[in-house]
């Protein structure tokens, strides 16, 4: 299409098809126009318009809006309430915006639906580690790395809960799992940076302590011989 026309336009299988290929060039000011034709020109039409709906705020998502995003997307669950897929991305909004309360609230929603679904047991162990319930946050991320062991977000939440328990070691184990899975994700490679960093900045304190201590306890002894003579 040139221009994207309120009459006359193809049908909605069509429009979500080319919609699907500007998503995959990244061209989501284009997808925008028009999943909102869509919604222009099927009035009435709910199955059409939940969709367009829902497409619409996961495009707000990608690109940041996130106040479209949260209003697209309840606008699909005003279609369909039960969908689990739309709390989800109704709490992946909630959640960049750090709005941690209101994204568990999405979260469980989904996986009362889909208690299987390993995206949205990350989601939501994810912001209960944020939300300073660590424990059963990881219980959530353990449980969701069980289903797919070798999901990139999830080992790398993972990396990261265990990072801010100070403990690296482990933090590093599902970072490099993590850069094993997806050697080219800038996330990954900076988590494995910084912690590479913090080991190493670790153990060269473990030596100086060590070598401090050998130093004391050779001063020690030689005060104590001294004394001896």
């Amino acid at each position: 299409m040139d221009g994207v026309r309120l009459r006359n336009l193809p049908k909605p299988e069509v429009l979500f098809s080319e919609i699907k290929s500007l998503s995959e060039e990244g061209n989501y000011e284009r997808a925008v126009q028009i999943y909102r034709a869509i919604l222009t020109e099927w009035q009435g039409h709910a199955k059409v318009c939940e969709r367009a709906s829902a497409g619409l705020g996961e495009a707000y998502i990608t690109l940041r809006n996130l106040r479209l995003a949260e209003k697209y997307v309840k606008q699909a669950l005003g279609y369909n309430p039960l969908a689990p897929r739309y709390h989800y991305l109704l709490g992946f909004t909630y959640s960049v915006d750090r709005q941690w309360d209101r994204a568990r609230v999405e979260f469980e929603a989904a996986l009362k639906k889909d208690p299987e679904n390993p995206e949205y047991l990350r989601s939501l162990g994810w912001v209960l580690c944020n939300c300073g319930r660590v424990c059963k946050g990881q219980t959530y991320l353990l449980g969701a790395l069980a289903l797919a062991p070798d999901d990139v977000s999830i080992l790398t939440n993972l990396a990261l809960v265990h990072m801010d328990a100070r403990e690296f070691d482990k933090a590093l184990d599902y970072a490099q799992h993590a850069a094993r899975v997806a050697p080219t994700n800038a996330l990954v490679q900076l988590t494995c940076k910084v912690l590479n960093a913090i080991r190493d900045f670790a153990d060269r304190t473990r030596v100086r302590k060590k070598q401090e201590s050998s130093r004391v306890e050779a001063e020690l002894f030689s005060a104590r011989k001294g004394g001896y003579e």
